[in-house]
């Protein structure tokens, strides 16, 4: 990760939420994705991911909207 990129995280729960979201996020900017990887279990996965700080902000809200229809 370069000094100037951002960290974006996105935490479901179920891995059909997760690749919703991942699967939006990456459609709505250049960002790229590091894991996908089960959070604190019951279901609940975290998608992770870089890329310049505005990218990773655009990435996150589509993500989020994305994944709360599910």
């Amino acid at each position: 990760m370069h000094v100037n990129q951002a960290l974006g995280l996105i935490e479901t729960v179920g891995k059909v939420a997760a690749v919703t979201a991942m699967d939006a996020a990456v459609k709505a900017a250049d960002i790229t994705l590091i894991s996908l990887e089960n959070s604190r279990g019951q279901g609940r996965m975290c998608a992770k991911f870089v890329g310049e700080v505005s990218a990773v902000k655009a990435a996150v809200e589509a993500g989020v909207e994305a994944a709360s229809g599910i």
